[in-house]
């Protein structure tokens, strides 16, 4: 059953019919370890104590693993708490244990010289440089888990209005504001990067098709506030975007995951 609210789908979880052969599971029940397993959808259908305690939800069968924390990565933060994450699959379950981090294996907390590298001063958005980095790690973990990613390319071009000098520093202004409105728009589960020349990329995990092309028309329509900045400066705006749905059934890199967003601009390429 499909549900829309804000531009965005929804879908409700399906009803798990997994059936393990017996005993199968009984070291889960009784571990004393923060245990879960889930199907090939990431909905769990069983957890045992220790597991509902270290969420804080007593009932997490029908929810999916990533609402708790994000499949893939060997550490989480959970209500506070990190936690070492061991997963493995067998046939079509995935069973997921947590258990606390060695003192040693703790992660040290970055370097304020390495702040540069993860954003952008002048959009708040995240860089170029970190997109490289972050882009293939999300492509393997959709394909891993076989998930939803989708990709929008934004794109925005100043043209001079006839008898009017360029004003680099009003476009400059305006693409700031552009940039903010962009990121106060996404969920917090999404993710933008300034890529220079006045270019956003977007990634937005676990979200449908459809609800990530309503997001690109949504953000190439300037809102309000920003029509009547635009009417102070001395050029006119056109927003691109390109978009890139993919689905985690193929392999794909982040070469190809840019060229087609690139390839899309004005369009949309699917």
């Amino acid at each position: 059953m499909i549900f829309c609210l804000d531009n965005r789908v929804h879908f409700t979880h399906r009803q798990v019919k997994i059936s393990p052969a017996d005993g199968a599971l009984d070291t889960l029940d009784s571990s004393p370890f923060p245990q879960a397993a889930a199907d090939d959808d990431g909905v769990i259908f069983m957890a045992n104590d220790p597991f509902k305690e270290i969420v804080g939800v007593e009932e997490p069968e029908g929810k999916t693993v990533a609402d708790f924390f994000t499949p893939g990565e060997d550490e989480v933060t959970i209500k506070g708490k990190r936690q070492s994450v061991f997963q493995k699959a067998n046939g079509e379950i995935f069973y997921f244990l947590l258990v606390d981090p060695p003192k040693s294996a703790a992660l040290p907390a970055p370097p304020h010289r390495s702040e540069p590298d993860l954003m952008d001063a002048d959009t708040g958005l995240y860089s170029k440089k970190y997109s490289t980095r972050r882009v293939p790690e999300e492509l393997g973990r959709a394909g891993r888990y076989r998930r939803w990613l989708c990709g929008i390319l934004l794109k925005a071009t100043f043209t001079s209005l006839p008898g009017l000098g360029r004003r680099p520093d009003l476009e400059e202004t305006f693409f700031s504001d552009y940039a903010q409105y962009v990121k106060e728009e996404i969920r917090d589960s999404d993710m933008g990067f300034y890529l220079g020349d006045r270019e956003i990329l977007l990634l937005l995990p676990e979200t449908p098709q459809q609800g990530a092309k309503e997001t690109s028309l949504r953000l190439v329509d300037l809102p309000e506030e920003l029509l009547e900045l635009k009417k102070d400066f001395p050029f006119s705006v056109d927003i691109q975007y390109g978009f890139m749905y993919y689905s985690g059934n193929y392999p794909l890199t982040y070469e190809q995951f840019m060229q087609k967003l690139y390839s899309s601009l004005g369009g949309v390429n699917e």
